[in-house]
């Protein structure tokens, strides 16, 4: 029997709020009295991942101040991914045959100190596997049948970045979707601030086969798909990035880039100083000497109050 836990809309807020307020502070978790702040980083030239840097390399500034940072040996930090896939009625037949495998794929690539979960989302969230390194048994529940429905694609969103609190390792949040937003409690201004205040990447996959006018990922012209231009937003204020595919036979190729993209990510960790212990911290990070490189990193992190 499968382990499953279903959120319905209107236990959505009791339920993440009693998750924020039980879950122990982690690796990359922010307080009020910031010890040390973590950026997850990706630079590419000409397309391609620059991988040959140093710690020396990078130049990190926290509201404009920069900062002596360090450069952690990623392999030495395992991985806390939350696969997040939309189950909504429409992705059904070969298209959820195609979402299966690429997830699969995803999972087989990952390391035994790694961990996973699945949540998977109509207009409700069902969480069929908490994080954990246990893959057989994430592999298991993700071939579980599933019901349709409408699309909760801020709800989903909002929880994952909530469960991805429990994780021990660099946290993201990879999520699948083939439609817009026509079910959630969550307010975008909402997610937004859940956002701010999460440490994951967040790495989206959409699949625009329905209509709308696309140049590579990027979707140009589609006022059907604004939610879709909402969702690239988020992923790249984290640092992570978005894809928009017109036929899911690409999504195994898509997830297993995203893996190899998190694979030549350099981590740096800084503990801030001469910048104010509260607040929207804005992060900017740059490469010396590579004025042709592009950088992706989060935009910043919030550190509440409360």
């Amino acid at each position: 029997m499968k382990s499953t836990y279903v959120f319905t809309p209107g236990l959505l807020l009791l339920a993440m709020s009693l998750l924020h307020s039980t879950m122990g502070q982690e690796l990359y978790r922010f307080e009020l009295e910031v010890r040390n702040v973590y950026v997850d980083v990706f630079v590419t030239r000409d397309g391609k991942p620059v991988t040959a840097l140093e710690r020396e390399s990078f130049i990190v500034l926290d509201n404009g101040v920069a900062q002596q940072h360090e450069l952690v040996d990623i392999e030495a930090v395992p991985m806390s991914t939350l696969l997040v896939l939309d189950v909504s009625g429409s992705v059904r037949g070969p298209k959820l045959t195609h979402l299966r495998g690429a997830a699969q794929a995803f999972i087989k690539g990952l390391q035994s100190e790694d961990e996973a979960g699945l949540l998977m989302f109509t207009h409700r969230l069902d969480l069929r596997k908490r994080l954990d390194n246990d893959f057989a048994v994430l592999q298991r529940v993700l071939n579980q049948p599933v019901e349709g429905g409408f699309t909760a694609l801020n709800d989903a969103l909002f929880a994952g970045l909530k469960l991805l609190e429990s994780g021990n390792g660099r946290p993201l949040l990879l999520i699948f979707t083939d439609g817009i937003d026509n079910a959630s409690w969550i307010r975008k201004p909402d997610l937004l601030d859940a956002v701010r205040a999460s440490d994951a990447v967040i790495y989206a996959v959409g699949d625009v086969s329905s209509g709308g006018v696309y140049q590579g990922r990027r979707l140009v012209s589609d006022s059907s798909h604004v939610g879709r231009r909402f969702l690239e937003r988020l992923a790249e204020s984290t640092g992570g990035q978005a894809w928009f595919t017109g036929s899911t036979t690409e999504l195994k190729d898509i997830y297993l880039r995203v893996l190899a993209e998190m694979d030549t990510r350099f981590l740096l960790t800084y503990q801030p100083q001469d910048v104010s212990q509260e607040g929207w911290h804005e992060i900017e990070v740059k490469v010396k000497g590579h004025k042709a490189s592009e950088v992706r990193a989060r935009s910043g992190y919030l550190v509440s109050t409360r």
